[in-house]
């Protein structure tokens, strides 16, 4: 686009060779500078070029399509700043300012940061960007997400807009390890659960407020209240049937590997209570005789009979003389270190 090049320009209004217009003076006769229809054909096409640039189609009475058009062309070279908020079942939508009116050929490369609210549970999550229909969320090769790439609340995502295949590709998923799927376990060396974990204490949880937990759960089969308590307690539960669920309990337990058909913790169901026991034994005594009593009631060990007759009182254990004194308690038990069990929600 040229400058005004009229004969009756201002010369040099905003330096060398930048013409400009005049508003003339009528007193001494002196017109306004006029402009050719081929200056003003140029600048009309000028914004024009710019708006069909952004994809925005020229329309009367709308004084806010060149400044929008500036706009998205910007965020065609940055990323725009936003919240994911996930509004379904892996569905994200961003609610942008100002609005993205459109995603075609214009918009191929736009950059999208946005902050997700909860992570993604299947493989294939969407996102709405204003009220533009929904895009498929992919990776950098175009393959699906698995769940938890998208790591939950706080996870930065640095989105680009690939509209040859009409999807958002997703630069920066959690790594493997990093993004802890919804549901694991952790064992935690504070009181307190950490940010997107809730201590696994057999609460009852809001369906919605704990929406991924509750889909996992639900995905893993839910139990009866009535099983939960009765032995379940490593399960979920129906909760009140509609609002709520009820998480596993671990506290004052050890967690095993569940046996899966190894044959080792037979006939054992997944996420059951198991008491502490003693393996089935025998004792032996140590080669001695005693007798106690008369006639036909006495007592008697020796190396080669049984004890016969009565009940034989056995005292407390005592120290070997290698190993120190034994400790008694009300269970069997290995030492350990009382920990926190948390769940990933």
């Amino acid at each position: 686009m040229d400058v005004i090049q009229t004969s009756n320009k201002q010369v040099d209004k905003h330096g060398p060779g930048l013409h400009g217009f005049s508003p003339g003076n009528p007193g001494s006769g002196q017109p306004a500078t006029f402009f050719s229809n081929l200056w003003a054909d140029d600048v009309q096409q000028e914004i024009i070029n710019t708006m069909a640039a952004a994809g925005i189609a020229p329309a009367a009475a709308t004084p806010t399509q060149l400044r929008n058009a500036i706009n998205m062309l910007i965020r065609n070279q940055t990323a725009v700043i936003g919240i994911a908020t996930r509004t379904g079942t892996d569905a994200y939508n961003a609610d942008l300012t100002p609005d993205i009116t459109a995603l075609g050929a214009a918009q191929n490369g736009l950059r999208l940061c946005l902050r997700a609210t909860a992570a993604n549970t299947t493989a294939a999550p969407t996102l709405a960007v204003d009220a533009v229909a929904a895009k498929q969320i992919v990776k950098l090769n175009n393959a699906a997400l698995a769940p938890g790439e998208i790591s939950g609340a706080g996870h930065w995502l640095d989105f680009i807009f690939d509209q040859p295949n009409d999807r958002f590709v997703l630069l920066n998923p959690a790594p493997s390890g990093l993004g802890a799927p919804v549901g694991s376990l952790l064992v935690h060396s504070g009181t307190s659960a950490p940010t997107g974990y809730i201590k696994a204490n057999g609460s009852l949880l809001s369906r919605t407020a704990f929406s991924s937990l509750f889909a996992f759960a639900n995905a893993e089969g839910l139990v009866s209240e009535a099983t939960w308590s009765a032995g379940s307690e490593g399960r979920f539960s129906v909760g009140d049937g509609s609002t709520t669920f009820r998480i596993p309990d671990f506290r004052g337990g050890f967690a095993r590997a569940w046996d899966d058909g190894r044959g080792i913790d037979i006939s054992r169901a997944f996420g059951t209570l198991q008491l502490d026991a003693m393996q089935g034994h025998h004792h032996t005594a140590r080669n001695a005789s005693l007798s106690v009593g008369s006639g036909t009631s006495f007592f008697e060990i020796n190396p080669t009979y049984a004890v016969n007759g009565g009940n034989v009182g056995i005292a407390g254990p005592i120290t070997d003389g290698v190993n120190g004194t034994p400790r008694i308690a009300s269970e069997n038990r290995p030492r350990n270190i009382s920990s926190l069990f948390c769940i990933k929600f």
